[in-house]
């Protein structure tokens, strides 16, 4: 749903429609992308992939993030039990030959199923390059940071010896400023949104996040700045929607179901706490130091997430400041089924939303997306907040 702002057509539509062809397109654009440029592309597992790493060896990362078509192969090999749907569509496609255009695939054990999954993956595919992180998951120790940069470290030793070249220090400082100019160009359009509500439904936003995972991060940066300047120049539209929300969860994929729900009820979402979201691009590398120290201080110092332990409240105390500082109504949050390590941390966040009087819906989405009953529990949700 495009907004319109008074006097004006419907805006940026020339420029969105990059970012959602983008989108819808998926894999298709990238397989004539390699055909046209030559270079090789990598696909990252959801979560807590250094990118810069792969970029800075002349490489192009992608996320994989799943598909809607039918899975007929997946659950052969990985148990529908114990994995949630973004491992299966992954691996459906490497089964089916959708990958088969990828040169290699990174994972990190964000879940204790990736490792699992990895397993499978190298024994039914061809990609030259398969590499599994094993990260520390708690990040209190003193040595968690030596052992972050460990990893990154031996990511970097793999693809090197793949490419039969090394990744020089200036390569991977230059791809660390590409990535920090991306995520201060999506903060910019975060705050634009913070500031201008209903400027951009909430499916657009997402379909520029999106877009951004799955395209040259330089070619990305040229759009998002092209809107920007538009954006920028435009009034705050005028609006009936009352009701501001925090989205917040859906790791690893897209909640799109729950954002059309949302957008078609006439509220709007000032911030999101949402992988493709905020979670993606919040935190900044540091430029000025080691580029691997830097890219381990920054995966140690991130925003708080489920994948790693610092505090048990870390997380619910990061989300419930967000409601307070925006002024948000209320807060859905998007726990994808069988996510044992959303809904492990689900109880620490509900207490806390709930002892400060944050209204807060949680809905479970499944492949099929949101079930009509949960688009009758966000209606209703969202008329609550309108009258209160």
């Amino acid at each position: 749903m495009h907004l319109i702002v008074p006097g004006e057509k419907l805006f940026m539509e020339e420029t969105l429609k990059r970012f959602i062809a983008a989108k819808q397109s998926l894999y298709d654009n990238l397989k004539q992308w390699k055909k046209a440029s030559g270079k090789k592309i990598v696909g990252c597992h959801p979560m807590d992939i250094p990118e810069e790493i792969v970029h800075a060896a002349g490489m192009l990362p992608i996320t994989l993030m799943g598909f809607d078509g039918a899975i007929t192969h997946a659950t052969r090999s990985l148990q529908p039990t114990i994995a949630c749907n973004i491992l299966l569509e992954n691996l459906e496609m490497c089964l089916n030959g959708t990958l088969d255009f990828l040169d290699g695939v990174i994972f990190a054990d964000v879940c204790d199923t990736i490792p699992i999954l990895s397993d499978i993956w190298l024994r039914h595919s061809h990609h030259v390059l398969h590499h599994l992180m094993v990260m520390p998951k708690h990040l209190n120790s003193p040595s968690s940071r030596r052992r972050v940069s460990e990893q990154f470290l031996r990511l970097k030793a793999a693809i090197e010896k793949q490419n039969n070249k090394k990744i020089s220090d200036r390569a991977l400082k230059h791809s660390i400023g590409v990535y920090n100019q991306n995520r201060r160009l999506l903060k910019r359009l975060y705050d634009l949104r913070l500031c201008k509500p209903g400027l951009l439904s909430a499916s657009d936003v997402s379909a520029v996040v999106t877009a951004g995972m799955l395209m040259r991060k330089e070619d990305h940066n040229q759009l998002v700045e092209q809107l920007l300047l538009e954006l920028e120049n435009l009034p705050v539209p005028t609006s009936d929607m009352h009701v501001k929300l925090i989205v917040s969860g859906s790791l690893c994929g897209h909640c799109d179901s729950v954002l059309s729900v949302i957008d078609a009820q006439g509220a709007y979402i000032l911030e999101d706490d949402l992988y493709i979201g905020s979670r993606y691009f919040t935190s900044l590398t540091n430029e000025d130091i080691d580029p691997i120290e830097a890219l381990a201080q920054r995966y140690v110092d991130d925003i708080p997430s489920p994948t790693k332990f610092f505090d048990a409240n870390a997380w619910a105390n990061y989300i419930s400041n967000m409601v307070i500082r925006d002024k948000a109504d209320g807060i859905i949050i998007v726990m994808r089924k069988l996510c044992e390590i959303h809904a492990d941390d689900f109880p620490c966040i509900q207490n806390k939303l709930n002892n400060g009087g944050i209204p807060c819906l949680m809905i479970e989405i499944e492949r099929a997306g949101v079930s009509e009953q949960d688009k009758t529990r966000i209606q209703a949700f969202i008329d609550m907040l309108g009258v209160q």
